[in-house]
């Protein structure tokens, strides 16, 4: 059963309220899983093509400009799904099913542009690896990937900001 004790609390969404959304976040996951299969299949490519990189200290010049770019690219895409998130949940009006429904969907829409966004990141420094040889950027570029499973959507994260921005 999806429905549980919120530290606070019991949660304000019905057990059949959950259990509505459990489809729209199955489909997400295999939308999440498949931004992720994208950068690591592409990086599995670009690794045969090019044969076996090195680790130069300092990088080339050209070689840290996807890296510097996707640094900054990697703060939005931490910060901009909260952003959206905040923003749409002060403006949503209705009944209580529709605001659930309507808040669930900006929860699946953030959250799928911070993925993109990380995904562009780890993209970035795989070309950057093409172009350069450079480990460093397939080690940049498996870090996004780990920040993409760290957000990886689940019941549990959707219900509790779910629960958050109803209260609020």
């Amino acid at each position: 059963m999806i429905y549980r004790q919120h530290p606070e609390g019991p949660l304000r969404i019905s057990p059949e309220q959950a259990e509505l959304l459990r489809p729209r976040l199955a489909q997400f996951r295999l939308v999440f899983v498949a931004l992720v299969m994208g950068v690591v299949l592409f990086a599995g490519v670009v690794i045969a093509i090019s044969g076996n990189g090195q680790f130069t200290w300092p990088p080339p010049k050209l070689s840290m400009i996807p890296g510097v770019l996707s640094v900054g690219v990697a703060i939005q895409a931490v910060v901009l799904p909260g952003v959206i998130r905040r923003a749409v949940s002060k403006t949503l009006p209705g009944e209580k099913f529709d605001r659930i429904r309507q808040l669930s969907g900006s929860w699946f829409s953030s959250s799928l542009v911070g993925a993109a966004l990380f995904e562009s990141c780890a993209l970035m420094n795989v070309v950057g690896y093409l172009i350069e040889h450079n480990m460093l950027h397939l080690v940049l570029a498996g870090l996004y990937v780990v920040m993409m499973w760290i957000h990886f959507p689940t019941m549990n994260r959707l219900l509790d900001w779910l629960d958050a921005s109803y209260s609020s």
